[in-house]
């Protein structure tokens, strides 16, 4: 070891620089090691802002659903419309849904094809049987 170099306390090891202060020298695993911590906390700081991005992306996403959603529904009940298409029509795209409610609305208010079922004129078997009650018989 050199003369003018006196080891350090934390672990490194000082060498007087030619105007009389110290440099301290660090040893290649000490390097190694100072420069796998610092990547190990730049991997870290890399994954939380992943993490918190994808997060944010969903409540967004999120929002943005609920927002279409609302809108909707606020178009529903401004026509007048009956608020249960929004549980049958796609509410993703407004002006989709809207132009879809619309059509359907304008179906089912103005059309006189629609006919309510006909009562069925079928026997309904509860109170008779398909076997006879009397199983005596007679020749």
């Amino acid at each position: 070891m050199n003369e003018n170099m006196v080891k350090n306390n934390e672990s490194g090891v000082v060498q007087p620089n030619q105007e009389g202060q110290q440099e301290k020298m660090f040893t290649q695993e000490q390097v190694n090691e100072i420069v796998r911590k610092r990547l190990e906390r730049q991997k870290e700081d890399s994954q939380d802002l992943e993490t918190r991005t994808k997060e944010l992306e969903a409540r967004e996403a999120e929002f943005t659903k609920k927002e279409k959603k609302f809108s909707c529904k606020e178009y529903l009940r401004d026509k007048g419309y009956p608020d249960d298409l929004l549980d049958i029509i796609d509410t993703s795209d407004v002006d989709t849904f809207k132009t879809k409610a619309d059509h359907a609305c304008s179906v089912l208010m103005n059309s006189e094809q629609l006919v309510a079922p006909l009562a069925s004129t079928e026997s309904h078997f509860s109170n008779t049987s398909a076997f006879p009650t009397d199983t005596s018989h007679t020749p």
